[in-house]
C-alpha cells in the first residue's frame, strides 16, 4: 500500500467500492471521479478500522 495523506475536512463524496487485504492488511477500495490520474488508476486503498481521511464522519448508502 502506498502512503496517502488528506485531511479531516469533508468537503467532497467518494465512493467505496470493494475491500481486499495484502499480507494481512486489510484495506478499503474507494473510488473518486477525478479520473484514473487520481490515486491508483482512479483509486485508493484505506486501512479498514481506521477513520483514515474521515472516511467514518458521513456514510451514506443506497437502499432497494
Amino acid at each position: 500500500m502506498r502512503a496517502f495523506q488528506c485531511g479531516r475536512s469533508i468537503d467532497y463524496c467518494v465512493q467505496l467500492v470493494g475491500y481486499d487485504s495484502i499480507a494481512s492488511v486489510s484495506f478499503w477500495i474507494v473510488r473518486n471521479l477525478w479520473g484514473i490520474g487520481w490515486g491508483i488508476s482512479g483509486k485508493i486503498q484505506l486501512k479498514i478500522k481506521q477513520n483514515i481521511c474521515a472516511m467514518a464522519q458521513k456514510v451514506t448508502t443506497a437502499v432497494a
